[in-house]
């Protein structure tokens, strides 16, 4: 059975610990498709301990949700939403956003995905916000996908330049 809930503090490190898989696992596979990408998504010394406050904030947030994906009571995944301001000189004021969506391998093609998106739907509704944005590496082709078929639609693609 596929349960979805709020993290509490309790799940602070096993948050962490998934994100360290998540990224360990995107970052391989976006620097494959493109090695250029490799200085972009280098972490900075003492990453880990800066998520770990990151998290935690998010958590505490009113602003923003961190669910957990539970299967059988092993946890299954984790999805980081928030509600940020958009640039003022556009009609919609706030956007929800997913920052991050990860579920472990074992545990993928369940739905799990999907079920935090429809999670967070609700959650965003019960705020008054009606836009939803997440973002997509370039080269993510599979979640791309998944995310068009959810009825999310290309908006922008972000270019990056080393100056030195």
């Amino acid at each position: 059975m596929i349960k979805i809930r709020k993290a509490k503090m309790r799940d602070v490190e096993r948050v962490v610990e998934m994100w360290k898989e998540f990224r360990k696992e995107h970052d391989r596979k976006r620097i494959e498709e493109n090695p250029k990408l490799r200085k972009h998504i280098k972490k900075k010394k003492g990453a880990e301990k800066i998520f770990k406050k990151w998290i935690t904030k998010n958590i505490k947030s009113k602003n923003s949700v961190v669910w957990i994906a539970e299967v059988d009571g092993e946890i299954a995944g984790y999805s980081l939403n928030y509600i940020k301001e958009n640039i003022p000189v556009f009609e919609i004021g706030k956007l929800g956003y997913f920052g991050d969506l990860f579920v472990r391998k074992k545990f993928r093609n369940k739905n799990i995905s999907s079920k935090f998106k429809n999670k967070t739907i609700e959650w965003l509704e019960k705020r008054g916000i009606k836009n939803f944005a997440i973002r997509v590496h370039a080269g993510n082709k599979k979640a791309h996908k998944i995310y068009k078929k959810w009825g999310f639609i290309d908006y922008q693609m972000e270019m990056r330049k080393s100056v030195k």
